[in-house]
C-alpha cells in the first residue's frame, strides 16, 4: 500500500491528475478494477505510455466481451476503433461513438469515465 493512502484512492487521485504511471503501479495493488475505472487506466496511458495503452485497450475490450448482457460483433468493432482512433488525436467522433455505444449497453460510470477523460482534454 502507498503512503498515500489506500491503494483505490492511489488509483483514483493518479486517474484524477493524469498520472499514468503512478495509475498503472496503484492498479496493480488492487485486486480488481470496475470497468469503468480499467477504462479510466486505458485513457490515461494513451497519451503517455502507447504501448501499455494498446495492452490495456485489448484486456478492457475482452472484459467488456464477457459482460452481461454480451456485446454483438458489430458493437466490439466500435468500441475497438474507437479507442484505436483515439491514437490519432481526434477526439470527437471516438468519444462519442464510444459514449453512444457505451450508454446503450447500461454502461453508465464508463461513459462518465469517458467525459471525465475527454474534459480534460
Amino acid at each position: 500500500m502507498s503512503i498515500k493512502g489506500s491503494p483505490y484512492a492511489w488509483f483514483r487521485q493518479s486517474i484524477e491528475h493524469g498520472r499514468a504511471l503512478d495509475a498503472w503501479a496503484a492498479a496493480h495493488e488492487l485486486e480488481s478494477l470496475t470497468l469503468a475505472d480499467a477504462l479510466a487506466l486505458c485513457l490515461v496511458l494513451l497519451d503517455e505510455d502507447p504501448a501499455r495503452y494498446e495492452r490495456s485497450v485489448v484486456r478492457w475490450l475482452a472484459r467488456l466481451a464477457s459482460d452481461r448482457p454480451p456485446l454483438g460483433l458489430d458493437e466490439l468493432l466500435i468500441a475497438a476503433c474507437s479507442l484505436a482512433a483515439l491514437r490519432s488525436g481526434e477526439r470527437a467522433a471516438p468519444v462519442a461513438a464510444l459514449s453512444a455505444l457505451l450508454e446503450r449497453a447500461g454502461h453508465s460510470r464508463c461513459v462518465e469515465a469517458l467525459a471525465a477523460w475527454d474534459r480534460k482534454a
